[in-house]
This record gives C-alpha cells, structure tokens and sequence, in this order.
C-alpha cells in the first residue's frame, strides 16, 4: 500500500485525493473505497483494537424480541419467527458456522470500519435468513439523494442487483451524503499515516540498517576512490554488517583512516511509544470509547476504571445498541404484519453488564422488594445444587416485621430502634402542645387540669408503636405515659412550669431509646 507524502495536507493511504469533498457511485469507486478502509483495519492494530472492543462488547449482549403491552408492562415474545431469526441468524443449516455472537460482531465491526453493514435477506421453508455481506460486496446504485434505489452484489461467480426490501442496510450519518454512512477512519487518516511512516521508519532501521547506526567518514588526505571502489565497499559493508548479514550486530574493522559516528535515535529520543499511545488514545476518541478499556492505564486508578466501566455501559455502547435496534425495528419487523399490530420491538439487554457485585444486587433488591426475592430451591439452582422436593422451599419467607411493621425492608430499622424514633416524634408533639395548653392556662384562657391530656397521647402512641411491629403495645404505651406524666406533672409543680417543661423533655428524648429497650424486655417478660 502506497504512502502519501503531502505535507500535511489530507493524503490517502491508497494514493487516491478524497479532498474534494463526494464520493463517486461507481462500482468501482466504491470498492476501492470500501477495500481501502479494510486494507486500515487489516494492517493498523490500534485500529483492530477498537474495533474489536465494541464489536466484542455488542456481540456477546442478548436481544430479545417484545410486545409492548402498555407503558409500563411488555411481554417477551420467544416463538416468534424474527425471535428465531436473532438467535440464529443463519438458521439450522449445519453448513452456516456463525453464531449469533459473531453475527453481531460482524454487523459492529462494518459499522466501525466502513459505518456501512448489510444483511441479506434468503426466504427459505424454514423461514427467513441473514446472511451478513461484507461493505466492498456490495454497492448502493441510484440518483435518489435519501436513499439508494437498488443494491448490488459482487461476487466470484459475478453481479446482481438486489431491491432495497431484500438488503438490511446499518449505515452511520454522512455530511456529504444520506445515503451511506462515511467510515470514521476517513478522519483518522492523517494520524494512521504518520503512524505507518514510524512504523517504517523503526522496520528499515532494523533490517537495512547496521545494529549501530551512524556514518562512515573517510579522512580528507584519503586516496580518491573510484566509483567501482565505492561500490564495492558499500555493497560488502551492507552484506556483513546489515540485515541478516554474517557479521551483524559485529565490530567492524575500518581502513584507510576511516571512523564511524553514531547518529541514531533511541526510542526515548523518537518517541516511539508515546506515538504509539497517542494513536491509540486519538482512535479511542474517535470511536468515544474509554481509554482504560483498550489498555492506557496511565491515569487509571481503581475508582476511576470502575466509573469508566459503568460509563461503557450507559454512554458508549448505547448509541451503538439503540442504532442497530431501531434499523431491526425499521427494516425487518415491517416484513411481519402481526408485529407491527402487536407494535412489537427488539432491545438489548445492558441491565445484565450494569449488575453490581452478588452483595449489592442482594440489598437492591431486597430494598425494592421489601423482603426476600429469591426462594431456596432458587437459591440452590444458582449454585448448581439439586432442589428440595417440599414446597416450603418454592415459597418466599417473609419475615413478620415487613408484614406487620410495612417497613420497605427487613434490613431497614429493627423494632426497638424503630420505636425509640417514633416515641422520639411522640414526644416533640407532645411538648409542642403541653408547653401551648401551658401558656393559655397561664394566661387563664384554659383550665389547668387540662394541660396534660392523657386520653389524647395514649392513642396517638398507641399507633405510632403498632406501626412499629411491636408486641404488647397497650402495655408499653402505658407504661412510657405514665413515665411521660409523673414528669410532666412535676414540671407544672415547679416555680417556672415553662422552662421545666422544656428541660424535661429535652432530656426525655435522647433517653428514650434506652426507656423502650427496658419497657420491651419487661413487657416480653
């Protein structure tokens, strides 16, 4: 493949000026076009590298076929021939060796090389066929600027024109033209060149050069050589010391005065890894994936890699996903009626790469559920043990506090602690309103005997602790009253009621946790 020197100027690594802005519809154009982009990916590993990460990435997510119920309820459709046709593309024919992981591979890996994948479609008795069609088969003809008219194929055996209905097309968006995508290699061109040139430059130091590299001068008082001489020297020096020669890697013995200069660059002075890493991080932009996940870790840290693996999830591969849902929803559910009636989709599931740890999905969901989520004979199926015939063990246990308390979860407050903030809450109301009655007393506007209203706080207690989960609670709310009212009673004794009442109550509430953890115990005695 030839390398352009131009300057600066966007070049082409074929040899062919793409600087003039569209693309010609011809055949043979576009083959060219499309075997050049491949001819990239083939021979630039930080290219594949990426590529293949996303492809990896996609191939191996799931995609299910549904049918949209409501907006907040859908049923998954299993028997369905298009869900047939996603498990298993090329369907049952022993002779058709790819899977549906490979087959999505190879629709990301064109969109990422050419932002053109196509996908033909074979009606057979058994049902529909995706064959996958490598981009520089096939050639979009036609002068309609939106899409193309027809499709053809070129194969070994020769040329074929295809309707648009017979060919699925995944293509990116193009500035110059909405009929195809345009590669993202297009922009990447420049980069790739000077990497190919360093690349070069390293191989021809390697194999032409000699292991030290420098020059040879001859001493101004030298006899004259003749071109023979000169000739002669050169070509027995490249034949012992360069390459694969006999004496490489040698000290050579000069003559005639001769000395050598080292005049080489080490690959700190040329920078060659850092050329290296800063192709890859400018491809990894490109294509807007992380860098920690194609191997630059130089400010990766623990925290960080863990974000960016999220990230992967909810900002790199949606794109991806959501576009080639939506062209499966465009151009393969239309050929069945019955779902579009069902107005039926296709979706990947991502959830599945977002889970966290086994311990966080256990208090997620167990915080959603509000008590356990999985039965035992689940829980043994998950670790590959045989079920227990008893139906017990098909049946969730729920413990009683989330029955009884309505508490969202068992892990949430346990009971005693529970109670201790709702008698904390009782009481704030209950000063609230006796320092209130207090005041109006005081003012005569209400008899004192009135202030403290036992009646009243004995309910409302009452079903602050049922809310609890707590047993006994007549008993126990009782008992925190009648503790509540031999110091209420002696703060309206004292000379200043009001500040008594205050102090009181204050140092009620951080007591109470205490008061219910005894009056639990006595009253479960």
């Amino acid at each position: 493949m030839t390398v352009i020197q131009s300057g600066g100027a966007l070049a082409t690594l074929d040899g062919r000026d793409r600087t003039g802005g569209g693309w010609s519809w011809s055949p043979t154009s576009w083959a060219g076009l499309m075997a050049d982009y491949g001819a990239i990916w083939r021979t630039q590993p930080e290219v594949r590298k990426v590529v293949g990460f996303l492809a990896r990435s996609i191939g191996q997510l799931n995609i299910t076929l549904y049918k949209r119920i409501s907006t907040t309820d859908r049923e998954r459709i299993d028997g369905h021939e298009l869900a047939r046709v996603l498990r298993h593309p090329l369907g049952w024919d022993p002779r058709q060796k790819m899977s549906k992981t490979l087959f999505f591979e190879t629709i990301v890996s064109d969109r990422c090389i050419y932002d053109n994948a196509f996908l033909l479609k074979i009606p057979t008795r058994e049902g529909v066929r995706l064959v996958p069609i490598p981009p520089p088969m096939m050639t979009p003809l036609g002068d309609d600027w939106q899409s193309p008219v027809k499709y053809r194929i070129s194969t070994p055996d020769g040329q074929k024109d295809l309707e648009p209905e017979e060919v699925v097309h995944f293509r990116g968006f193009n500035a110059g033209d909405s009929r195809t995508g345009l590669s993202p290699i297009e922009s990447l061109r420049q980069i790739l060149i000077e990497d190919m040139a360093s690349d070069e430059a390293r191989g021809q130091m390697w194999h032409r050069g000699a292991r030290i590299s420098g020059v040879i001068e001859r001493p101004a008082e030298a006899p004259d050589w003749s071109d023979t001489a000169r000739a002669r020297f050169f070509e027995s020096w490249r034949a012992a010391w360069s390459g694969d020669g006999p004496n490489a890697g040698g000290t050579p013995v000069l003559e005639e005065g001769m000395t050598f200069k080292p005049a080489t660059f080490s690959a700190r002075d040329a920078q060659w890894l850092e050329a290296k890493k800063l192709t890859r991080e400018v491809v990894a932009a490109q294509y807007y994936v992380p860098q920690p996940a194609v191997g630059l870790l130089d400010r990766a840290t623990f925290s960080n890699v863990t974000e960016l693996e999220k990230q992967k999830y909810r900002d790199t591969l949606p794109p991806w996903t959501v576009g080639i849902e939506e062209d499966i929803e465009l151009q393969l559910i239309p050929d069945w009626p019955e779902l579009i009636e069902a107005n039926a989709y296709v979706e990947f599931n991502l959830f599945e790469k977002l889970k966290g740890s086994f311990e966080e999905q256990a208090r997620v969901m167990q915080a959603a559920t509000g008590g356990p989520w999985l039965t035992r004979n689940e829980a043994r199926a998950l670790q590959n043990r045989p079920r227990i015939d008893d139906p017990a063990c098909d049946q969730l246990i729920v413990p009683l506090n989330v029955l009884v308390g309505g508490q969202a979860s068992p892990t949430d407050t346990a009971p005693p602690l529970a109670a201790h903030q709702a008698v904390v809450r009782f009481l704030e109301r209950c000063a609230r309103a006796t320092l209130g009655r207090w005041h109006e007393a005081a003012q005569g506007r209400r008899d004192l005997n009135t202030v403290w209203q036992p009646d009243r706080w004995g309910r409302e207690l009452v079903d602050d602790l049922e809310a609890c989960g707590l047993d006994g609670v007549d008993e126990l709310a009782a008992k925190i009253l009648d503790r509540t009212r031999g110091g209420v009673l002696a703060a309206l004794a004292a000379e200043d009621p009001d500040q008594a009442l205050a102090q009181y109550f204050a140092s009620a509430e951080p007591a109470s946790e205490l008061l219910i953890k005894e009056l639990t115990e006595e009253v479960a005695a």
